[in-house]
Order: C-alpha cells, then structure tokens, then sequence
C-alpha cells in the first residue's frame, strides 16, 4: 500500500512538472503581436493605405523638399548676412538680404502649409476607411470571438488605434521624409562652408543613431502598454 502511494504521488509529480514545462513552453512561445516588428507594421501600412493616394504622397513629397530646401538655404544666407551686414557693413546689402530672407521664408511657409493639408487629408482618409474595414470586419466575425473580446476594447480599436494610425502618416512618416531631406541639403550647405568640420561631425551621427535606435524601441513598447491600457480602461468603464 505504502509503495502504490508513494508511485501514485510520484507519478502526479511527474505529471505537474510536465504540466509546467509545457506552460512554460506556450508561454515562451512567441506570439502574433511579437512577430509584428516595425518594418512589418510600416510595411503593411504602405501597402493597405498609403498605396492608394499615391498621386497626393507625390505632391506631399515634393512640398517637402521645398521646406527642406528653404531650409537649407535659410542657413546659408547667415553667412552673407554676417559678412557683408556686420563685417563689412555693406548698405547696399542692408535691403537684399532681408528680403532673400523673407522670400525664403513664405515660400518655405506656403510649402509648409500645403504640405499639412495633403498630409491630414490622407491621414484622415486612413482613418476613415479603416473604421470601415473594421466595422465590415465586425459585421462577418463570428460569435465566438465576438465574445472572447469585450466591446470596450472593440471601442478602444475604432476610437484610439485608427486616431494613431493617422498620426503615424501625418507625423511619423512627415517627419521622417522631411528632416531627412532637410539633413541632406544641409549636409550639402555644411560641405560648401567647411569640409573638415563636416566630416568631423558626420562621424559623430553614428554614435547619435544608436541612441535614437534605442528610444524608439523604448517609445513603442510604450506606446504598446499604452494601448492595451486604453483597451482595459474602456472594458471597465462599460462594465461599470
């Protein structure tokens, strides 16, 4: 009897433990949303809803290499600027350079300005057609998976997700076009004033893109948690 015990409870230990392992396997196991890295999600992005306006993306572009490159040329008229205004104190300068600056200035603001409008006209578009896929997504789903998510997160989707999928467009993919043109051209405007200095500071970025590298992948498991507690917050609230 003392050694049928002893066997059962060895056996049940050796059943929890394969229990365990096995936990721990699924647990480790990636998931759906782990596979999901940032050149899948942009990617995809490009694909399902930047592709279609494709037309206004080009002229977007182009507006932004006109703020780029007002940009860069508002940095090189600070040194005929200095030259001729303080140095040499040129009177005849005293009235072209300012206005080369303000010329500069409302082309680089009318530029500017229209490139923001395509920009929040796409993205709003975005928005908008993916609320529709979402809601033709939720008039086919089945039950069941109706039911294994709760309609406070379902909310959170339409509401939150599609708002930041615009952003994405209008700011994230703004920005990275247009500060990268505008590092070129004034790359460019460094090259024509000193060489030497240029180089000195072009090895420098590299030691600057690793941090950059590091705080995004900070700010979007941020963003992340952010989001699954946006969905959990209106889950309560409509249970409440």
């Amino acid at each position: 009897m003392a050694q049928s015990i002893v066997t059962t409870i060895s056996e049940s230990s050796d059943d929890k433990a394969a229990v365990n392992a096995s936990s721990a396997d699924v647990s480790a196991a990636p998931t759906a949303q782990d596979n999901y890295t940032t050149y899948a999600l942009v990617r995809r992005l490009i694909a399902d809803h930047l592709r279609p306006h494709a037309g206004r993306l080009i002229i977007a572009a182009v507006l932004m290499a006109i703020v780029a490159a007002t940009t860069a040329a508002t940095a090189q008229l600070l040194d005929p600027a200095i030259k001729y205004l303080f140095l040499e104190k040129d009177a005849r300068m005293l009235s072209l350079i300012p206005a080369a600056v303000f010329l500069v200035m409302v082309v680089k603001a009318l530029a500017s300005f229209g490139q923001n409008i395509v920009m929040n006209y796409v993205g709003q578009r975005i928005v908008a057609d993916t609320q529709i896929r979402m809601f033709d997504h939720l008039m086919h789903a089945d039950v069941a998976w109706l039911r294994e998510n709760h309609s406070g997160k379902l909310i959170a989707h339409f509401l939150n997700d599609a708002v930041l999928m615009r952003e994405a467009v209008s700011r994230a993919i703004t920005g990275i076009a247009k500060d990268f043109l505008t590092l070129l051209f004034l790359i460019g405007v460094m090259f024509y004033q000193d060489v030497w200095l240029t180089f000195i500071a072009i090895f420098v970025l590299p030691a600057v893109a690793v941090f950059v590298r590091q705080l995004a992948r900070r700010m979007r498991k941020s963003v992340t948690h952010g989001m699954e507690e946006t969905g959990n917050l209106s889950t309560m609230l409509a249970e409440a």
